[in-house]
């Protein structure tokens, strides 16, 4: 059996049985692209310049589902290790509307101590010890869209922690996650404004190359026995179409896709599939 159209660790998954493939089809799939790749390598820029001092700020700006919080996981597992904490990510999405961004990233590194009790020359001093212990160079706060609904009496002081994460006292490059809703937000604060460059993450487009480039790597990690080509016009099209340009949906209705190819023998992914995948997951309002 030909299987030359997979990775190499996937060939041996597509010899096994129908069960143990579809249960692979949900296993985590990073697909490298150029826009993926620049953002690692601005992450270890700022890993660099943070060794001599320098520190710089950006906010990752992309509807929601276009794979923001996966490239930041993505660059939390490459630089982290054992020994060096380089990316501490903070999700805020689990916080409510009572988000003391400070309470939360002094938590985060380990303290147990009231805000007040840390908001002083020593409690800085001890931030920023415990900072350079971890080896910490870059904070993410990821699903920062969190901080619009927080209680009036704290928006300016988080704020305030924002900027001063990425002062001299604490010392770290600072990347907020969020959608164009918290990019309006951020530039509120003048000052936030002024320091947070944005890097923004686009939407899939039916003629991107790059799309052509993602889908293409895409199959190679499903187990399937024959080869789907997804590079179309056509299927490109509807798939951005049906699923809003989403990274996340295009994953959805593709691992569904896959897993019906498998069940039914087809054992590839063409547009009727995708039709049918994207029937079932992505129902639209229509008549009765």
């Amino acid at each position: 059996m030909d299987l030359s159209h997979l990775a190499p660790k996937v060939q041996q998954i597509a010899l096994m049985d129908n069960e143990a493939r579809i249960a692979y089809c949900d296993m985590p799939v990073w697909i490298k692209t150029s826009s993926t790749k620049s953002f690692l390598d601005v992450i270890t820029r700022m890993i660099e310049l943070q060794r001599i001092g320098s520190r710089s700020c950006l906010g990752l700006i992309g509807v929601s589902g276009i794979g923001k919080t996966t490239m930041v996981e993505r660059a939390e597992a490459l630089f982290n290790t054992p020994d060096a904490t380089r990316i501490l990510r903070i999700d805020l999405a689990t916080c409510g509307r009572h988000i003391d961004l400070q309470e939360v990233f002094l938590s985060k590194i380990g303290f147990t101590e009231k805000v007040k009790a840390m908001s002083n020359p020593n409690g800085v001093k001890r931030t920023k010890e415990r900072l350079e212990q971890m080896q910490a160079a870059v904070c993410i706060l990821d699903e920062a869209n969190a901080l619009i609904g927080v209680r009036h009496a704290l928006i300016q002081s988080n704020y305030t922690y924002l900027r001063a994460m990425a002062n001299h006292d604490v010392g770290l490059s600072v990347i907020v996650v969020g959608t164009e809703e918290f990019k309006s937000h951020l530039a509120v604060d003048p000052q936030c404004r002024s320091r947070f460059g944005l890097w923004e993450v686009h939407s899939w487009e039916a003629d991107s190359d790059e799309f052509s480039r993602f889908l293409k790597a895409f199959v190679k990690f499903m187990p399937l026995r024959k080869v789907s080509v997804l590079h179309t016009e056509e299927i490109q099209a509807d798939l951005v179409d049906g699923c809003n340009g989403s990274t996340r949906e295009v994953v959805k209705v593709l691992v569904a896709s896959a897993k019906l190819a498998i069940q039914s023998g087809e054992e590839r992914i063409d547009k009727e599939l995708i039709t049918l995948s994207r029937s079932i997951l992505l129902p639209t309002f229509g008549d009765d």
